[in-house]
C-alpha cells in the first residue's frame, strides 16, 4: 500500500471510530476508551465536554469539505450535549460554566469546571451558531463568556492568564496558570468577536494582556513552559509537548498564526517562528514527539549573541505521545502550505505517517490511537528504570506518573487531531 493509500485507510478507520464514540441519546462524545480494565473510579467511561466541542468543530469542517455523512446533524446533537452541561444552579461562582464531564453511570455531571475546555465550548457554539443560526447556541456561549472573564488571573493589576479550574463547592477558582491557555483562550474568543457580538474595551484589554503574558513565557528554544504556580511564584519550566504545541495548533485554530493574520499582531510572527523551530527539532527520526522535554537555557557568550547550549531538545521520558504528534502534523502541514516550505511539509507528513502506523487494527478501539507509545529501542526494564528515576528526579513525579496514567487508554482528541491533519494532507 502506498502512502496515499495509507492516509485514505486511516481516514476511513478514524471516522468510523469517532462515529462510535458519540452517545446515541445525549449526543456527547466519550473522552477516552479504556484498552485495559479500569482500576480507578475516574477511569469509568465518561462524556467529555471539551471533546464534544472539538467534535462540533471537526464535524463542521467535514461538512465544509464535502465528505459524505450527516455531519451538521451530528454537530447539532453534540451542541445540544454541551448546552445540557451548562450550570445554572444556586452557586453564582459557577453560573454559565460547563461541567467538565458526565460519567455515564451517574445521574449528575462532575462538579468541576475547567477554563480552557469552557473556552473551547464557547468557540464551538459560536461556530455552530454561524452555521445553523440557532439562538440558543449564541446565548449559551455568551453566558459562559462572562464566567471566563471572571476566572482570569491578575498579576500586578494586569491579566495574566486564567485560573485552571473551579470546584462547585469552592468559593473561588484555583490551580496553576498555563501559558498555553493564556494565549489560546483569548485567541479563540477574539477571532470570533463578530459572532459573539463584540467585546467592551475592558474585556478586550484583559484578553490582550493575557496573550502578552503568555507570549512572554516562551522559552529560548521556542517551547512553552508547563505552568506557573501563583502561590509559590515559580514557573515550572518542564516542556510538556502537548501543551507546548497548543499555541501553534488546538483544532479550534492556529493561535500564533491567527494572532498575526486575523488579529494583526505582528509580534506573533517571531513567536510562531520560534515555536516552529522547536517543533522541527524535537521529533524523533519517525516524526513522533516525546511527552516531556528538558527546557533549554541560553548560554551567555561575550562578545556575540546568546545561543542555545544544545540544538536538539532532550526528552525527559521514554514514551512518545500521539496527541502532541498530531498537533505538530497539523501545524507543520498548515504553515508549509502557506509559505511553501518543503522541509516543513516533509516533517508534517513524516509525523502523519507515524500516527497512521499507530492506529489500532482491531478490538474495541479499532481506528483509535493509543495515548502513548513506548520507545521500541528501550525495553520494559529500561522503561521501568526511567520511570523510577523520573519519580525521583521530578518534584511531583509528573512524567513518571503520567506514563502509568496514560497507558491503557485511547484519547478521543488524538483521533480528532489526526482526522484534521488527514484533511490538510489532501489540500
Amino acid at each position: 500500500m502506498g502512502f496515499d493509500g495509507l492516509l485514505d485507510r486511516a481516514m476511513g478507520m478514524s471516522l468510523a471510530h469517532l462515529s462510535e464514540l458519540q452517545h446515541p441519546v445525549d449526543g456527547g462524545f466519550y473522552g477516552t476508551v479504556n484498552l485495559l480494565p479500569p482500576v480507578r473510579r475516574g477511569d469509568r467511561p465518561f462524556l467529555f465536554t471539551e471533546v464534544t466541542a472539538y467534535s462540533v468543530e471537526l464535524l463542521l469542517r467535514l461538512q465544509e469539505a464535502g465528505l459524505p455523512g450527516d455531519h451538521l446533524e451530528r454537530a447539532l446533537k453534540a451542541g445540544s450535549s454541551c448546552l445540557a452541561r451548562q450550570y445554572s444552579g444556586e452557586r453564582r461562582v459557577a453560573v454559565g460554566a460547563y461541567h467538565d464531564r458526565l460519567y455515564v453511570e451517574d445521574a449528575e455531571p462532575s462538579g468541576t469546571f475547567y477554563s480552557y475546555p469552557n473556552a473551547v465550548v464557547v468557540a464551538a457554539l459560536a461556530d455552530l451558531y454561524a452555521a445553523a443560526d440557532r439562538a440558543e447556541h449564541l446565548n449559551s456561549a455568551l453566558r459562559c463568556l462572562e464566567w471566563l472573564m471572571d476566572v482570569m488571573y491578575f498579576s500586578d493589576g494586569r491579566a495574566a492568564g486564567f485560573r485552571e479550574s473551579l470546584l462547585l463547592d469552592a468559593d473561588a477558582p484555583s490551580g496553576p496558570i498555563y501559558p498555553y491557555e493564556a494565549i489560546c483562550i483569548p485567541v479563540m474568543l477574539l477571532t470570533r468577536e463578530r459572532v459573539l457580538g463584540g467585546f467592551t474595551s475592558d474585556q478586550r484589554e484583559k484578553l490582550w494582556s493575557s496573550i502578552r503574558w503568555g507570549l512572554s513565557t516562551q522559552l529560548p528554544d521556542g517551547a512553552f513552559p508547563l505552568a506557573y504556580g501563583p502561590h509559590g511564584g515559580r514557573m515550572d519550566r518542564r516542556v510538556y509537548s502537548h501543551f507546548s504545541l497548543y499555541p501553534s495548533y488546538n483544532l479550534m485554530n492556529f493561535p500564533l498564526y491567527d494572532l498575526s493574520t486575523k488579529l494583526g499582531f505582528a509580534g506573533a510572527e517571531l513567536s510562531l517562528g520560534r515555536a516552529l523551530s522547536w517543533a522541527l527539532s524535537s521529533s524523533d527520526a519517525e516524526g513522533a514527539y516525546y511527552a516531556f522535554y528538558e527546557a533549554k537555557a541560553l548560554e551567555r557568550r561575550r562578545p556575540g549573541p546568546d545561543v542555545l547550549t544544545e540544538a536538539v531538545p532532550t526528552p525527559l521520558c521514554s514514551f512518545r505521545q500521539t496527541p502532541a504528534t498530531a498537533q505538530a502534523a497539523n501545524v507543520l502541514l498548515h504553515i508549509s502550505s502557506i509559505v511553501g516550505d518543503d522541509r516543513m511539509k516533509a516533517a508534517g507528513l513524516r509525523s502523519l505517517g507515524w500516527l497512521c502506523g499507530q492506529l489500532m487494527e482491531d478490538g474495541p478501539c479499532r481506528g483509535g490511537l493509543p495515548w502513548i507509545v513506548p520507545d521500541p529501542r528501550r525495553g520494559p526494564m529500561v522503561r521501568r528504570i526511567l520511570y523510577l528515576l523520573s519519580r525521583w528526579s521530578l518534584t511531583d513525579g509528573l512524567c513518571g506518573a503520567l506514563s502509568v496514567d496514560f497507558e491503557g487508554k485511547s484519547p478521543t482528541w488524538a483521533t480528532q487531531f489526526l482526522v484534521d491533519a488527514l484533511l490538510r494532507s489532501r489540500s
